[in-house]
């Protein structure tokens, strides 16, 4: 599995990550949110399952995207931690 970017071609820090990600030649699958309900589906699984991240960016009124599934299954909301 290679590593997946959960976002919205709405959200401007998705954009940001996908400008990063492909100019530093990552192998990534990007999942667009608002593109299918499948796809948004699959993201609020990821979301609803794992609290310690998303509790957060709940609080705050926000999405949680861009969010990262690393190949080996860990989740995380930071570019940084992918790169």
């Amino acid at each position: 599995m290679k590593l997946q970017l959960y976002g919205s071609h709405l959200c401007k820090d998705t954009i940001h990550a996908i400008s990063v990600l492909s100019g530093a030649g990552a192998d990534y699958d990007f999942i667009d949110i608002s593109g299918s309900m499948r796809d948004l589906k699959a993201f609020l699984r990821i979301r609803d399952g794992h609290p310690e991240l998303f509790n957060a960016v709940r609080a705050a009124d926000q999405v949680g995207i861009p969010c990262f599934v690393k190949p080996d299954g860990s989740i995380t909301l930071e570019l940084s931690q992918v790169l």
